[in-house]
């Protein structure tokens, strides 16, 4: 059995500016490792969502690990501006996760 990622994640927020979440230590995790620490029910799952998002996503957007989830997002070379709230980071499209009793979708757009 696969461990959530509330598990392997845990710890691993700190507040950041205007209170936002961010993450530390998360550099080295990848959406094939997040996905692959799942337990088999929910990885099932995850893949196929995952599928289905990258195919109807528009040319050029980027897949990444973004809050500790998989997520999806428009960079600066298709949106310069960025993200308002930190105009360094991309601007964030939609993510999806394994929550401890369902799997999320979040659509930022």
């Amino acid at each position: 059995m696969g461990l959530f990622p509330s598990q392997i994640f845990s710890n691993s927020w700190t507040a950041g500016p205007l209170c936002e979440p961010t993450l530390r230590h998360m550099d080295c995790i990848t959406v094939a490792s997040y996905i692959a620490a799942l337990p088999d029910d929910r990885r099932k799952v995850m893949k196929e969502l995952r599928r289905r998002i990258k195919a109807g996503l528009p040319k050029g957007f980027k897949e990444v690990i973004s809050y500790g989830m998989p997520g999806w997002v428009v960079p600066h070379s298709l949106y310069p501006d960025g993200y308002h709230c930190d105009p360094r980071l991309p601007l964030p499209f939609m993510s999806i996760a394994s929550q401890k009793s369902h799997v999320g979708v979040y659509h930022m757009g």
